[in-house]
């Protein structure tokens, strides 16, 4: 259980929106993510979910969306983490690393997309702190700092969270 398990299936039902993308989905079962540390996260039956707390800068054709992957399970249980906030932000990002590297998502797409969510995600919990906004730039330096071999040579998320909070740190600053 290195990374956690998953118990149940993501069931759904697409949910036809007549003046948006159709990304709904209604769950028509419960389904839980087990983390390292024995704690589960529910995503309960009734409950909807669209991916969106994935940076969309992220979707195309290297990363699919948010339902496509080795990262859709993931997606789900942090979707409704997010939206619940019952536990801070910094423990609901570190659960879909976790999560995505449940659902054998490669180690460094996992850290990519966790960075992301980290960098330009929403925060709230203790420490506060501000998502970055997503601009030209600041996607910009964020491509270029996880293609560097600091960022690639990352394994501890430990490591990889002080490596983003001083990007972050960095780029408000300016």
């Amino acid at each position: 259980m290195e990374y956690g398990e998953f118990v149940g299936e993501v069931v759904t039902t697409w949910l036809v929106e007549r003046e948006s993308r159709d990304r709904l989905m209604r769950l028509e079962a419960d389904f839980i993510y087990r983390d390292p540390q024995g704690r589960e996260w529910l995503a309960p039956k009734g409950r909807t979910v669209n991916g969106a707390s994935i940076p969309s800068f992220l979707w195309g054709p290297v990363f699919g969306s948010p339902y496509l992957g080795n990262f859709r399970r993931a997606s789900v249980v942090h979707d409704i983490a997010e939206e619940d906030r019952e536990r801070s932000s910094r423990d609901v990002h570190r659960m879909f690393f976790y999560a995505m590297r449940c659902d054998d998502t490669e180690p460094w797409l996992a850290g990519v997309i966790y960075a992301a969510v980290r960098v330009f995600g929403e925060k709230w919990g203790t420490p506060q702190s501000v998502a970055m906004p997503p601009t030209q730039d600041n996607i910009a330096a964020f491509l270029e700092m996880v293609h560097s071999s600091e960022f690639t040579g990352k394994d501890a998320l430990d490591d990889l969270d002080s490596l983003l909070e001083d990007f972050m740190g960095r780029r408000m600053e300016r």
